[in-house]
């Protein structure tokens, strides 16, 4: 069973719109809208135009960007992310409340904070154990293409050299650094 892909979504900036120009275009589309409705148009038919007028001068005038909503990792079960839910619920309080009060919460943060954690590594090893046990159940003995994409995801290749520090001074030339 695969997974689920989630749309990209249309999200506008309305900090970057041009407010002014909107409201030339909407001045001047309601003489449009007037002069058109003369014209014993139906309720229907003036609302579809009014409706279309809009959605273009926002079009026209508020940028946009699609965004992606990140793939859920696949261990990631109903149960941790109400956790998650949960635990952040409890940030939010504790930040909101005085100090006073914060230490019943706080503690109730932790522990959550705790569990979080301790079901997401469990679930991981789970779902690791189970990419496993099915490759070693295969007649053939082949690596699946589910553990191979595991495999290929946990990759991470570090460009170039790091930082190196000589006598307290960090050398951060490549050339410099290969002599030392």
């Amino acid at each position: 069973m695969g997974r689920k892909k989630k749309t990209p979504r249309k999200i506008s900036q309305y900090k970057k719109a041009d407010w002014d120009k909107i409201r030339i275009e909407v001045k001047n589309s309601k003489n449009e809208y007037f002069s058109l409705t003369l014209t014993n148009n139906t309720t229907e038919e003036k609302w579809t135009l009014i409706k279309n007028k809009i959605q273009e001068i926002t079009d026209k005038n508020i940028p946009s960007k699609i965004m992606k909503q990140k793939q859920d990792i696949p261990w990631l079960t109903p149960e941790i992310k109400r956790l998650i839910r949960k635990r952040d619920r409890i940030h939010k309080k504790i930040k909101a409340t005085k100090s006073e009060k914060k230490s019943d919460t706080i503690k109730k943060h932790r522990s959550l904070k705790h569990q979080v954690q301790q079901k997401l590594r469990t679930s991981y090893w789970n779902y690791i154990e189970n990419i496993i046990i099915e490759d070693s159940k295969l007649k053939d003995s082949k690596p699946s293409k589910k553990f191979w994409s595991f495999i290929k995801n946990q990759k991470s290749e570090n460009m170039g050299v790091s930082p190196l520090k000589v006598n307290g001074i960090t050398k951060t030339n490549p050339k410099i650094r290969l002599k030392h």
